[in-house]
């Protein structure tokens, strides 16, 4: 029983890891995108996806049953209550950092927003 439990403890943390991880880097790149026209070099994002697709991953892969079961049980539904609102709450937590953030830095004064396809003064086929 302790290892049938880890094992769906460790799938259902895996399938939450890549849920937030996925809305939470698409989000990001399109808002940079978007908003500022801004895509950040292949090598960053490839970096990024080794780092917390495979390390974090085989991390989380290799945890081991606990000695003593816990009261509580692991969750089974892929669509339950538990596991949306583990996925929900890091998103909605994200969006409001990244909107905080872009705010306080819009209102500072020392900022000064650039548009890299009006104020470069350059074609976009030149740019390379």
């Amino acid at each position: 029983i302790r290892e049938g439990r880890a094992c769906l403890s460790t799938n259902i943390a895996t399938l939450r890891f890549y849920c937030v991880y996925g809305l939470i880097v698409t989000g990001l790149r399109s808002w940079l995108i978007i908003y500022a026209g801004v895509s950040m070099g292949e090598f960053v994002w490839c970096t990024n996806d080794i780092i917390f697709g495979v390390v974090m991953v085989s991390a989380m892969l290799r945890s081991r049953p606990q000695p003593q079961l816990s009261s509580i049980r692991p969750t089974a539904s892929l669509l339950g209550a538990r596991t949306l609102s583990s996925v929900a709450f890091p998103v909605v937590s994200g969006v409001l950092l990244m909107v905080t953030a872009y705010g306080l830095l819009w209102s500072s004064d020392f900022y000064t927003k650039l548009d890299p396809y009006r104020d470069l003064d350059m074609p976009g086929q030149l740019w390379m």
